[in-house]
C-alpha cells in the first residue's frame, strides 16, 4: 500500500533522566526496551493497537486506509528504534522493528496488521441496481444472516440484474446466499473476493423439460472462498469456467446442475461433507453432462455422502488421487470416460457401484479395504480389477457380472461378505479366502475346471452354473448352507464332486438343465436334512437318486433318465412330482402320500413302468395335450387311499391309457380324458366318488368308448357326466351300462349328458339297493327313467 503524507510521531518520555531532576537514588537502569503503546489516528477514529509478548498487532477495518494517518508509539525512556518509521511507505505489510536501550541491549517486534471486516446483522435482499449500489456504498464487507440477490421470476427488463461487480468489497455470508434465475449476467464478478459463506444455491428455472440453470451465465470465479457451510449448488446452462481453486471444504452437498462445464478448478478441496454429484440438466437428475475431458480433485480426501456421476459426456479422466473415504460412490453411464485414480481409497460405507462405464478398461483400489456394497456389471472393454486390501464387504454384497472380458481379478484379502455375492468369472483364484457369504452365493464360472473357494465355510444361499465347466470338484470345507442350493446350466458335467463337509442346508434343492451329469455325489453327506422342497430337472442322463438320508416336503423329477432307480425309505411321507417320466423303479419306497406323473412323449410305442409301488394315498396322472403313443404303467400299485385323478390326455390326439393291472382299491376317482378305454381290471372298491367324464371338447371332440371294471363291486358314488360344451357333442357312444354288472352297491347313481345311452342294463343290483329319489339323478341321456321307472324295471328305452 502507498501511503501519501504519513505523519510519525514518536514519543519517548524520560521519567527521571533530565540532568538536575533526579537524585543519586534514581530507578534509572538504562536496560529497558520496550514499546509499550501504539495506535492508528485516522481523522477523528482512533484504532489502539495490541502489545502481545513481542508482537505488534494493529486491527482495522477492511475500509480504513492508512493515507494521511497518524501512527504514535511510547517506548521506554531514552531508547531508538530501527528502521526509522519516517522511512517506512506500506504500514499494510508485515515488519519487525528493534528497539535498542541507553546501555544498547536489543528487543526485536514484530509488527501486523490484521484488517476487520464491517458486518451488518440480518437477512439482505438485492433486487435492483439501486439497492446493489446502495448496499456496496457503505462498504459492508461481512452479512450476519442471508444474501438473495434478484428475483425469483420476472417479466420485464428492470426485473434482470445483469452485475454484481459493486459488491466486491463482501467477503463473508454467515448465512445462504441465493441467486435467483432471472439474474442476467456472464459471470459472478463482484463475489470474487467471498471467502466463507454458510450456502451459496444458484437456482434454477423450472420447466416441464427439466431444470435450465441461469442461462447468460458463463463464468464463475470464486477464486477466493475457502469455505462453504452447508450446500453449494452450481446451476448454469453453460459454463466456460468455473473456479473454485480456494475452496477448501463444503460442508453438505457440493452439486453441479450445469449442461457444460469447459474448465473447472477445485484444487485445494479436501472435505465435501455430504454429496458430490453431477446431476446435469436432464429429468430427475439424469446427467447428460458435458464435462471437462480431465477432472481431477487432487486433494479431496472425505466425501461425507455420496459420489454421483450419472451420463457424463466428453470427460476421458476423473481423478481423486487423495480420496480416502465416502459413504457411496456410484458411476454409471460413463460415455467416453477411460480412466479413473482412486489410488488412496480405503473405505466406502455404502455401496460401491461401477456400471455401464464401457471404456474403462482397469479398476485400480490398491488400498480399499472395506466396502458396504461392491458392484460392477456390464462393462465391455474391462479387463482387470484390482482390489487386493479389500477384507470385508457389508450387506450391500459383491456383485461382478457382464464383464465379458474380464480375466484378472484381484481380491487376496476377501474373507467375509455380509450381503449376497455375485460373479460371473473366469478367474476365483484370487478369493481362496473367502470364508463367509451372509446372503446369497452366486457363482457363473466360465472355466473348464472348478476347484476354488476352498475356505469357504458358510453361505446364506447357493447357486451354482458355467456353460463351459467340465468338472465340479471344489468347496471342500462348506459346511453350511442356510437357504435353497441351485446348481444349473452345466450341460458339460458329468459328476458334481467337492462339497466334502457339507452337512446342512437350508429349504430347497434345485439341480436342474445339466443333460449329460451322472452323479450328485455329496447328497450322501446329507444325513438326517429336511427340505421342503427338491427339484431335479432336465437331468437326462441321470439314472438314479437316493433320497433315503434326507426327507423332503415336495420332490420333483422332471425329464430324467429312463428306467430311473428312486431309493429311499418305505414311507415317502412328502408330496413327488414325476414329470416327462420315462419311468421310475422305486427301491425301498413301497408308500408315497401324494404322487402327480405326468408322461414323456414319443412317437414310439412303449411303456413306462412305475415298479415296485404298492400303495399312494393321492394319485395324479396327467397325459398332457400332444400325441403320445407311450403308457405309464404302475405294476404293482394295488390300493390309492385317497382320490385317484387320471387325466388321460386334452385334445383329439390319441393317446394311451394309464395301465393299473394289480390296483383293487381306490378313495376316490375322477377320469377325464380322449382314450378309447378306461381300464382298471382288477378294481373292486371305490369308497367314495366314481366319476367319469365321457367326452371331451378341445376343439374336436373324443368320446370314451368302453369302461372296464370287471371286478368292481362297490363305489360310493356313480357319476357319469361329459366335458362337451353342448349336447351335439355329448358321448353318443356308449348305449348300455352292461360294464356294470359287477356292481353291488352305490350310494347314488347320478347319470348326465351320454347322449347314446337307451339302456341301464347292468345297473340292476345298484338300482335294487337305493331307497330315495335324490339317490337317482338321470338327465340329458338318450333315455332318462325316473326313480319308480327303474324301480319297476324299465331299464331300456
Amino acid at each position: 500500500m502507498k501511503i501519501g503524507n504519513f505523519i510519525y510521531v514518536l514519543w519517548f518520555i524520560f521519567a527521571g533522566f533530565m540532568v538536575g531532576c533526579e537524585d543519586d537514588d534514581s530507578l534509572f537502569s538504562g536496560d529497558e526496551n520496550y514499546i509499550t503503546s501504539f495506535r492508528l489516528v485516522q481523522g477523528e477514529k482512533t484504532y489502539v493497537g495490541d502489545i502481545v509478548g513481542d508482537s505488534l498487532i494493529l486491527a482495522v477495518p477492511e475500509s480504513v486506509s492508512f493515507e494521511n494517518a497518524v501512527v504514535e508509539f511510547t517506548a521506554s525512556e531514552n531508547t531508538t528504534l530501527s528502521p526509522d518509521p519516517s522511512t517506512i511507505t506500506n504500514w499494510g505489510e508485515e515488519r519487525t522493528f528493534t528497539v535498542t536501550s541507553y546501555n544498547r541491549t536489543q528487543r526485536v517486534y514484530k509488527y501486523l496488521v490484521v484488517r476487520t471486516l464491517l458486518a451488518q446483522a440480518g437477512d439482505v435482499v438485492l433486487s435492483t441496481p439501486e439497492e446493489i449500489e446502495a448496499f456496496a456504498a457503505r462498504g459492508i464487507n461481512k452479512i450476519e444472516g442471508n444474501l438473495t440477490i434478484g428475483k425469483f421470476m420476472g417479466t420485464v427488463k428492470e426485473d434482470t440484474l445483469t452485475s454484481l461487480s459493486l459488491l466486491s468489497s463482501l467477503k463473508e455470508v454467515t448465512g445462504k446466499i441465493t441467486i435467483n434465475p432471472t439474474y442476467g449476467g456472464t459471470s459472478l464478478d463482484g463475489l470474487q473476493n467471498l471467502e466463507q459463506v454458510g450456502g451459496l444455491t444458484m437456482v434454477s428455472r423450472s420447466s416441464q423439460y427439466g431444470a435450465p440453470g441461469i442461462s447468460r451465465l458463463r463464468e464463475i470465479d470464486l477464486s477466493h472462498l475457502k469455505k462453504v457451510g452447508s450446500d453449494l449448488v452450481i446451476s448454469a446452462d453453460t459454463l466456460y469456467s468455473l473456479n473454485l481453486g480456494a475452496l477448501q471444504r463444503v460442508g453438505n452437498n457440493l452439486q453441479f446442475e450445469v449442461w457444460s462445464i469447459e474448465d473447472l478448478s477445485v484444487d485445494a478441496l479436501t472435505v465435501v461433507g455430504g454429496n458430490l454429484s453431477f446431476p446435469g440438466r436432464h429429468y430427475n437428475g439424469g446427467g447428460n453432462m458435458l464435462l471437462p475431458e480431465r477432472m481431477e480433485f487432487p486433494q479431496l480426501s472425505v466425501i461425507g455422502n455420496q459420489l454421483q456421476m450419472q451420463n457424463p459426456h466428453r470427460i476421458k479422466e476423473l481423478l481423486f488421487p487423495a480420496l480416502t473415504s465416502a459413504s457411496e460412490i456410484s458411476l454409471q453411464q460413463t460415455d467416453v470416460l477411460a480412466k479413473i485414480d482412486f489410488r488412496q481409497l480405503k473405505e466406502v460405507v455404502g455401496n460401491f457401484t461401477l456400471q455401464w462405464t464401457h471404456r474403462i478398461q482397469e479398476f485400480d483400489f490398491p488400498e480399499l479395504s472395506s466396502v458396504g456394497g461392491f458392484k460392477i456389471y456390464y462393462i465391455e472393454d474391462l479387463e482387470k480389477v484390482n482390489a487386493s486390501k479389500l477384507r470385508n464387504v457389508g450387506t450391500g454384497g459383491f456383485s461382478i457380472e457382464v464383464c465379458n472380458k474380464l480375466k484378472d481379478l484381484k481380491f487376496d484379502a476377501l474373507t467375509a461378505v455380509q450381503g449376497n455375492f455375485t460373479l460371473a468369472s473366469d478367474d476365483v483364484s484370487s478369493l481362496s479366502n473367502l470364508k463367509e457369504v451372509g446372503g446369497k452365493f452366486t457363482l457363473t464360472a466360465n472355466m473348464e475346471r472348478l476347484d476354488g473357494f476352498n475356505n469357504l465355510v458358510s453361505v446364506g444361499e447357493f447357486a451354482l452354473s458355467g456353460a463351459a465347466l467340465k468338472e465340479v470338484n471344489g468347496f471342500k470345507v462348506l459346511t453350511s448352507i442356510h437357504g435353497n442350493v441351485t446348481l444349473s446350466n452345466m450341460n458339460n458335467v458329468v459328476r458334481i464332486d467337492g462339497f466334502d463337509a457339507l452337512r446342512s442346508v437350508g429349504s430347497k434343492l434345485t439341480v436342474q438343465n445339466m443333460e449329460k451329469l451322472e452323479k450328485i455325489s455329496f447328497l450322501s453327506n446329507l444325513q438326517g436334512v429336511h427340505f421342503t422342497q427338491c427339484d431335479f430337472l432336465a437331468l437326462s442322463a441321470l439314472s438314479e437318486l437316493d433320497a433315503s438320508g434326507f426327507s423332503v416336503d415336495k420332490l420333483t423329477l422332471s425329464n430324467v433318465g429312463p428306467d430311473f432307480i428312486l431309493r429311499g425309505n418305505a414311507e415317502f411321507e412328502g408330496e413327488m412330482f414325476l414329470n416327462n417320466s420315462r419311468g421310475v423303479h422305486f427301491e425301498g419306497i413301497e408308500h408315497v402320500q401324494t404322487l402327480t406323473v405326468s408322461c414323456f412323449v414319443q412317437q414310439e410305442p412303449a411303456v413306462f413302468n412305475f415298479a415296485n409301488l404298492k400303495k399312494v394315498r393321492k394319485l395324479t396322472t396327467n397325459l398332457g395335450y400332444s400325441a403320445n403313443a407311450a403308457a405309464l404303467c404302475f405294476p404293482d400299485l394295488e390300493e390309492v387311499e385317497g382320490a385317484l385323478t387320471l387325466s388321460e390326455g386334452s385334445s383329439a390326439q390319441q393317446m394311451q391309457p394309464t395301465q393299473f393291472p394289480v390296483l383293487r382299491k381306490v378313495g376316490t376317482l375322477a377320469y377325464t380324458g380322449v382314450v378309447s378305454v378306461l381300464n382298471l381290471p382288477l378294481l373292486e372298491s371305490v369308497e367314495g366318488e366314481f366319476r367319469v367324464s365321457t367326452s371331451y371338447q378341445n376343439g374336436p371332440v373324443k368320446m370314451l368308448e368302453e369302461i372296464r371294471v370287471p371286478n368292481l363291486k362297490q363305489v360310493g358314488g356313480l357319476v357319469l357326466t361329459s366335458n362337451a360344451y353342448s349336447a351335439n357333442n355329448y358321448n353318443n357312444v356308449i348305449v348300455d351300462l352292461k360294464c356294470f354288472e359287477a356292481l353291488e352297491s352305490a350310494g347314488y347313481v347320478n347319470i348326465q349328458k351320454q347322449a347314446g345311452l337307451v339302456s341301464f342294463e347292468g345297473l340292476e343290483k345298484v338300482i335294487s339297493k337305493l331307497e330315495d329319489e335324490g339317490s337317482w339323478v338321470v338327465s340329458g341321456n338318450g333315455y332318462n327313467p325316473t326313480f319308480e321307472q327303474v324301480k319297476a324295471g324299465e331299464l331300456v328305452k
